[in-house]
């Protein structure tokens, strides 16, 4: 009865330490979305109830869909991008080799670099004129002319790829790391005693022992990757020709730029409601992998 009792109360501390986060979050969060949902369905000038109208338009805009489909090239690429490097580094790191410490805060780098910074360095290095990425591919007789990589369709995307998958790498690398510092070292001296090759430890211990970390920090990062914008704006501004605007960009251009901002309230519903669906799939795909533990 006593720990009952004690169990409450520090239930009830816990509800007023909590209250004034969940205070600011309804005043800040909250009540913006809940306008922003009712002026979905309200016309712009009228003000009256307009139904699925203000949706209809969005969607036939062709830049709305141009939108969404580079916003799912750029969060795909990216994301695998900054995995895949970060797993490497991680793995890289985890290795007994000598001196391979002092290589890790080099490795986080990027990540400490404020985000509209790395984009206008990167923007100098794919300069046409006098970029090094150009100077660098001349002296290795790969090019003959200077590749315009952020005014041609064809390499804006990929330009900005590259430059948001070295920059979000480091986070991958710090989880992945993190959780293989975790793995218990028995599991691999059992599995060579067994004849367990390094393929087969790494996909029968390293990858089930990282599940958890793999899934947030994929999650996380795609939520973040989806939301991004100050990266690919201070770089491209979404051009050429649109090219590279992804959904957070349409959403301020279409707002800040030309000024309607009643047609930016339906894409950003719609961008909320994305990320909003990525954070329920990894709180099912969480609670699914608890109870089977």
């Amino acid at each position: 009865m006593e720990k009952k009792r004690k169990g409450k109360s520090e239930e009830r501390v816990g509800y007023i330490l909590v209250f004034p986060a969940m205070t600011l979050i309804v005043l800040f969060f909250a009540v913006p979305f809940l306008d922003n949902l009712a002026a979905s369905f309200t016309g712009e000038h009228t003000g009256t109830f307009a139904g699925l109208e203000n949706y209809g338009k969005v969607l036939n805009e062709p830049a709305f869909f141009t939108a969404v489909k580079n916003t799912a090239v750029w969060t795909v690429s990216v994301t695998a991008a900054q995995f895949l490097i970060g797993f490497a580094l991680a793995l890289l790191c985890s290795r007994k080799i000598a001196g391979i410490s002092l290589l890790r805060p080099v490795f986080l780098f990027p990540w400490a670099i404020p985000g509209v910074v790395a984009a206008l360095a990167w923007k100098w290095i794919y300069n046409t004129d006098f970029g090094i990425l150009n100077l660098i591919l001349h002296d290795l007789g790969l090019i003959r002319e200077n590749i315009s990589w952020l005014t041609v369709p064809g390499t804006a995307m990929l330009a900005a790829i590259i430059m948001s998958a070295w920059k979000g790498s480091p986070f991958y690398f710090m989880m992945l790391f993190a959780g293989l510092t975790g793995v218990p070292a028995d599991l691999y001296e059992a599995a060579a005693i067994d004849g367990a090759n390094g393929v087969q430890r790494f996909f029968f211990i390293t990858l089930p022992q990282l599940a958890p970390v793999i899934t947030m920090s994929l999650t996380l990062g795609t939520i973040w990757t989806l939301n991004a914008y100050e990266n690919i704006f201070a770089l491209t501004g979404g051009g050429p020709s649109r090219q590279t605007e992804t959904l957070p960009l349409y959403i301020y251009s279409t707002a800040f730029t030309y000024f309607r901002m009643h047609d930016a309230v339906v894409p950003s519903i719609i961008l909320f409601m994305c990320v909003t669906g990525l954070a329920g799939l990894y709180l099912v795909v969480q609670k699914k992998g608890g109870q089977q533990a």
